[in-house]
């Protein structure tokens, strides 16, 4: 287990990963990914532009009807 720390970047803030964790991961810096929150925590996934796209026009057809997702 790894002890990480939070650290301002501008008026957000972010989580350095070291590089052998990053490679452990299979993630090469700089990459963009999505996380999602579960039952036992966070997962990191890759960046799939697609899953965007779909969540997008599921909200605005769920807007459009007068709910939510």
């Amino acid at each position: 287990m790894r002890i990480l720390k939070i650290r301002k970047i501008g008026e957000s803030a972010g989580i350095v990963l070291p590089a052998d964790v990053l490679e452990a991961l299979g993630y090469p810096a700089e990459a963009r990914l999505h996380l999602k929150a579960g039952e036992e925590g966070f997962e990191l996934r890759p960046y799939e532009p697609d899953v965007d796209e779909t969540l997008e026009r599921a909200r605005g057809m769920a807007e459009r009807r007068g709910g939510g997702l």
